[in-house]
């Protein structure tokens, strides 16, 4: 038996060994204990502290809860408002006034179910409060208003009883099971820790290097001191965050050399640091769980195209004001029906009126440049009472991202201000490795070995080209045909190097005449074309006729499978006509751009497609660049195995990186399946109707170990499954389907259908398996709505009986049909706790600290089945590029950078760059087999996002789920409809389209 046969793939168990019982709860496995001394196994430290009834005091608030006259008399006035949508002007005059009435601290349900504050609010108050506004949201005049006759909706919302409530009582723990807290202690905790932490001031420092000769005599670095501490005083504000009010960073501030007097537009804008504390729950611990993180709030030249201001009272004590700014014709303001509620309770609106005042002198502004037909220039002004916040991550003189050492600075003053009453999560790191991947550096002892022996030292992570024919046998082809279209010499190139080094050809004998095919291996062909005018951008009709004079290799057949590797590049600025929005600008340009239309076009001769980067843009105002060849042209690389993975070719790295440590259990020989769920409203369908994504892929493991790995895929379309290639080539042929199917109407029962489909989609897999095991590979934030049972609070709970939805998973199909295991991800950064740091305990009782890790580590539970964190050191922080930004400074220190002709004289300009931090991702296991150990589930999903199928460094996801979504971000749709969350950072282009 070989290596990988002991390790990793023991026999597979029968069909019958894997069927579980119609309980629809899991069994809870016992997890295998930590092999080594827990005295001494590393342990994370985390901004995430237990929520306990002694962390918060005598913290209170004052409640109303509503009934359900109240809420059906609020949404009645929503539907009757007739300025602005539903839940708009009503909800967000009332959340600006309330706000104001109360100094900061309340918070208004969005459905009306709760109003909570700090301080108390008078019946009168709020009986004339809703009358106003229901008459301002009606539009009807000051004196129609009706005072002595004040609408329902006021009278309920003023008769319903405040009471006076401590948060510590919703909070005591209970054994064994998922706490369970109103919503309202949610919203409110942060308010008074908050201002806990603010009460004393932060304290800064840089770290500075020791240095020591090494054995070649080169100076190196040993450690790091901490140099003269500073203070920072943060500020609490109305979300129950805080903001270093009175210290922004930015050019002026972080260099002597700029005139304060006389500011450039790029010198004047800064930042500031801003704290977010929110309250969450984790899988099986018994209280709720604050979590803790750090940002860059970075102010926006102006109000008018602003979303969200913040303002500071004049009142001590009172926390800044967040208010939401409304306005139409794309300027914004304070909310005007706002104001006159406030004027007629009497109340001081002065911070609002300063709003008010700045957008007026603003909208000017803009008036005088659209009759210039100018853009209007603001330049930031120094800090003051009201600040803006930027609405889109434009280019900027201040990057996004606190940095780690920010991050350990604030766990040092949380550790400071709550003491003893501070409780950390225990999160030990778990034994395990991960296997080297094809494209690790080579160590040096490995390198020589490899050039004795006359093998290829390189780590471009190519699958091997015996694992490529491997892969096109086992999909029922002869050969694979490689079309490669450009319209740059410089690109051909880039091209036939790129295919020479994955075949480990001479570059200069792969120059193959225009047009003609010719063989790489027996089993792989290519054949180049100039391709212009079917690659420039511009209308959709004629795109047929430019691919005349290739078409004919378009087409493959039984024994032909075919892919393209096109060259593209960003669409030229069109010009800006009357009435044109930045919305609508990016809309007309992608609707020009030749990738989206050329990826439709090839897969409807089921063609798979990938692009390559022929033209960089420019930066810092220098014009576009052509992408020249290089000796490493990584882009390339990357755009190559990528059209692989859409090709389905799996080489052997997924076996290898699934190989096991001899202390850890065996998982298995088993499928993983990814599910990939989205839904997207408006832009994509003729009525705006929403579309709902759901996408799946199945990594399915050859009968014995060494063989061929093969991957399935699964869509809404046609609803079966199918090669990877071929669902890939038919979900991209089509548009995105509507978010419905059958007769449910409201959202639940849309849910619910989503939840049907899958279930179905999985009782095929299993039939396709013969009733082999398989895991289900989910992104729980992105699924809450269609399996009730992943979400915490229902976690080791019985379904309720009512519920249309089903439970988890599988748990609708017939049982021996059903998933053996169900693997819950998260990746949110508000709901995963934040790693700071590794501390390692020795046997002499020393420590020692270590700044970052790439390990999996897991979070001690209360009770029942752990939860695991695979911590994750971002390419751009680790890597040569990224120097490590943040690692020892905070962005008060940053320095603003140095250009010259001599690169020896030039200097980063750290205050510019983003800077990167540490992430996490949840692993949560959901077991129905008794022959699956959670842990070792729990290491293999880790494994999965270590070792990607077409990227060289570790995904936020497992490889199948992965796969699932990259088929949506492939679709030719997806960058018109995508979600602003979804979108790429601005400067991540490139990284963006080759991943």
């Amino acid at each position: 038996m070989t290596f990988m046969a002991r390790r990793w793939a023991r026999s597979c168990p029968t069909p019958a060994s894997i069927r579980i019982k119609c309980d629809p709860l899991p069994p809870e496995p016992e997890t295998r204990p930590l092999t080594r001394d827990i005295a001494t196994v590393p342990h994370a430290n985390t901004l995430a502290l237990r929520c306990t009834p002694a962390l918060v005091g005598d913290s209170s608030v004052y409640l109303r809860v509503f009934d359900d006259d109240t809420r059906d008399a609020w949404r009645d006035l929503q539907r009757r408002a007739k300025r602005g949508g539903p839940e708009q002007i009503p909800y967000s005059i009332a959340t600006t006034v309330l706000r104001v009435l109360t100094g900061g601290y309340v918070h208004l349900d969005k459905y009306l179910k709760f109003l909570a504050s700090k301080e108390p609010l008078t019946d009168r108050t709020l009986l004339r409060m809703f009358t106003y506004l229901e008459g301002f949201a009606l539009g009807m005049p000051t004196d129609a208003i009706p005072l002595n006759e004040p609408p329902q909706l006021a009278v309920l919302v003023s008769r319903t009883p405040q009471q006076h409530h401590f948060l510590a009582e919703y909070l005591a723990p209970r054994p064994g099971r998922q706490p369970v807290a109103p919503g309202w202690v949610y919203e409110t905790v942060t308010w008074d820790l908050a201002r806990q932490l603010a009460e004393r001031p932060f304290t800064i420092n840089m770290l500075h290097p020791l240095r020591k000769e090494d054995s070649t005599g080169k100076p190196r670095v040993y450690d790091w001191v901490p140099g003269d501490p500073r203070q920072v005083q943060y500020l609490p504000d109305s979300s129950g965050g805080l903001i270093a009010w009175h210290a922004p960073f930015g050019r002026i501030y972080n260099s002597d050399d700029i005139n304060p007097e006389h500011p450039t537009a790029r010198d004047a804008q800064y930042g500031l640091s801003n704290i977010s504390l929110s309250m969450k729950t984790l899988p099986n611990i018994t209280s709720p769980v604050l979590l803790l993180d750090s940002h860059v709030t970075r102010i926006y030249s102006n109000i008018v195209y602003a979303k969200t201001a913040l303002v500071e009272q004049p009142k001590p004590g009172l926390p800044l004001l967040r208010v939401s700014l409304t306005g139409g014709g794309g300027m914004r303001t304070v909310n005007r029906l706002a104001l006159q509620v406030l004027a007629h309770l009497k109340m001081d609106d002065a911070p609002l009126r300063q709003i008010e005042q700045r957008s007026a002198s603003e909208r000017q502004i803009v008036k005088v440049a659209q009759e210039k037909k100018e853009k209007p220039g603001f330049i930031t002004p120094p800090p003051g009472q009201v600040r803006p916040i930027m609405p889109k991550n434009y280019a900027f003189a201040v990057g996004t991202g606190a940095g780690m050492h920010h991050l350990r600075l604030l766990a040092d003053h949380v550790d400071a201000i709550f003491g003893g009453r501070a409780v950390h999560l225990g999160m030990p790191q778990v034994a395990m490795s991960f296997a080297a991947r094809p494209t690790d550096p080579l160590r040096k002892k490995e390198k020589e070995n490899r050039e004795k022996a006359g093998l290829p030292t390189d780590n471009l992570g190519f699958p091997p080209v015996d694992d490529v024919h491997r892969s096109i046998a086992a999909a029922g082809y002869e050969r694979l045909r490689l079309l490669c279209l450009y319209y740059r010499h410089e690109t051909r190139l880039r091209m036939i190097n790129c295919l020479a080094k994955a075949y480990s050809l001479a570059p200069g004998w792969l120059d193959p005449p225009e047009g003609q095919e010719v063989l790489l291996t027996p089993h792989v062909s290519v054949l180049f074309r100039n391709a212009e005018d079917f690659l420039a951008h511009g209308p959709v009709n004629g795109r047929r006729d430019a691919a005349k004079p290739f078409d004919k290799y378009l087409d493959g057949n039984s024994s032909v499978m075919v892919a393209a590797l096109c060259e593209t590049e960003y669409p030229e600025k069109l010009a800006k006509e009357d009435g044109d929005t930045a919305e609508s600008m990016a809309l007309k340009i992608e609707k020009i751009d030749a990738k989206f239309q050329t990826r439709r076009f090839l897969v409807g001769h089921d063609v798979t497609a990938q692009y390559l980067l022929g033209k960089r843009r420019g930066q810092f105002g220098k014009p576009d660049e052509v992408v020249q060849p290089a000796e490493k042209d990584h882009p390339a690389y990357m755009a190559l195995c990528d059209l692989y993975r859409s090709l389905g070719i799996i080489d052997q790295r997924i076996e290898r990186a699934l190989v096991t440590e001899d202390d850890e259990s065996v998982l298995p020989r088993m499928t993983f399946c990814g599910v990939h769920v989205r839904k997207q409203a408006g832009n994509t369908g003729p009525f705006d109707e929403p579309r709902r994504i759901i996408l799946a892929s199945a990594l399915v493991p050859s009968a014995e170990p060494g063989g061929v790995w093969t991957m399935l895929g699964w869509t809404s379309i046609e609803r079966k499954w199918q090669p990877y290639r071929q669902a890939n080539n038919v979900f991209h042929a089509n548009s995105y389907p509507e978010h419905r199917r059958g007769t449910g109407q409201r959202e639940e029962q849309r849910w619910a259908e989503a939840g049907q489909d899958i279930d179905q989609a999985l009782a095929d897999l299993s039939e396709y398996l013969d009733g082999e095991p398989y895991a289900v590979v989910v992104d729980g934030h992105a699924c809450r709505r269609i399996w009730p049972g992943l979400q915490n609070q229902n976690l080791n709970r019985a379904p309720d009986p009512d519920e249309q939805r089903t439970w988890l998973p599988g748990a609708g199909i017939a049982p021996h049909k059903r998933p053996a295991a169900v693997i819950r991800i998260n990746i949110k950064s508000d709901e995963v706790p934040q790693p700071v740091s590794i501390t390692q305990v020795n046997k002499d009782g020393t420590s020692k600290e270590a700044r970052t890790s790439p390990k999996l580590y897991r979070l001690t539970p209360d009770f029942g089945i752990p939860t695991w964190m695979l911590f994750n050191v971002p390419r751009n922080y680790d890597g040569s590029g990224g120097g490590r930004l943040g690692s020892t400074k905070t962005r008060w220190d940053a320095p603003i950078g140095k250009g010259g002709d001599n690169a020896a004289d030039r200097e980063k300009n750290e205050l510019k760059a983003p800077w990167y931090t540490m992430t996490a991702t949840e692993i949560h296991p959901f077991v129905f087999s008794a022959e699956i150990d959670a842990e070792a589930l729990a290491i293999a999903t880790a494994r999965l996002c270590h070792q990607t199928i077409a990227w060289s460094d570790r995904s936020r996801y497992p490889a199948p789920l992965h796969a699932a979504k990259q088929m949506d971000l492939d679709h030719p749709e997806y960058r018109r409809s995508a979600p602003p969350e979804e979108q790429p950072r601005l400067g991540d282009e490139e990284e963006f389209v080759d991943e």
